[in-house]
């Protein structure tokens, strides 16, 4: 999955919160995905993502990515935990 990011500071900042899958081979986290060029029809699409590469001089984020729900319907952390 490839994102164009058009201004520096929102780069910056997906930088930010992306960096530290990359720090681990188990970490990874889900985006749910939602533009029409990112699955069906405006669907809601959830991918576990598991390595981020960023490009500062073409402000693009690559992530390795795979579709499923297998792990996003059951993703819980810290600040998202059910109770």
């Amino acid at each position: 999955m490839t994102l164009q990011i058009y201004h520096k500071k929102a780069f910056d900042a997906a930088t930010k919160l992306w960096e530290w899958v990359n720090f681990n081979n188990p970490r990874s986290f889900v985006m749910i995905t939602d533009h029409l060029k990112c699955g069906k029809d405006w669907s809601l699409e959830p991918c576990v993502v598991s390595n981020a590469r960023h490009d500062e001089k073409k402000l693009v984020v690559t992530l390795n990515a795979r579709k499923t729900w297998k792990h996003a319907n059951t993703w819980s952390t810290p600040a998202h935990k059910s109770t």
